[in-house]
């Protein structure tokens, strides 16, 4: 896929430790270039195909800003029914309005984490909800690693 400069779309997966892990990042393509050094990446048009052909216990992390792909990744991640975890950023009205699309599709929305970083102190500085975000999900990937499966 290459984007048409004039109107740039957020269409990446990300995947972070696709070897150890499982987790994978959705998020929009300027984030590649902030990606370190040896952290896989894949560019697609079709996020939902890397969230099916990811492994059996994966984590999900969506963080693009649009909705209907947000909905598309979400719905993909929760039907797979052996996600780790599932986490979208957004509001909660966003979650509102997910709950009523997977509801249509016959996909349970209650797994899904939206807003993430929901129980962490309010803030709006970006990068104070960035640090909250990214230790909510490494303590949801530690202790998906510590339960027997």
């Amino acid at each position: 896929f290459v984007e048409d400069e004039r109107t740039p779309r957020p269409r990446l997966v990300h995947r972070l430790d696709k070897d150890t892990s499982g987790a994978l990042l959705v998020a929009p393509a300027p984030t590649l270039a902030v990606a370190a050094p040896g952290v896989p990446t894949t560019l697609t048009p079709l996020p939902e195909a890397e969230v099916r052909a990811a492994p059996p216990g994966a984590s999900f992390v969506i963080l693009t800003h649009d909705h209907a792909l947000d909905f598309l990744i979400a719905a993909e991640a929760l039907s797979r029914r052996d996600a780790a975890w599932v986490g979208m950023i957004g509001s909660h009205s966003k979650r509102a309005s997910f709950a009523r699309h997977a509801a249509r599709a016959g996909v349970d929305p209650a797994p899904l984490v939206c807003p993430i970083a929901a129980t962490a102190p309010r803030d709006k500085r970006p990068e104070i909800i960035a640090a909250f975000a990214a230790a909510e999900i490494m303590a949801a990937l530690i202790t998906h690693a510590r339960v027997p499966a």
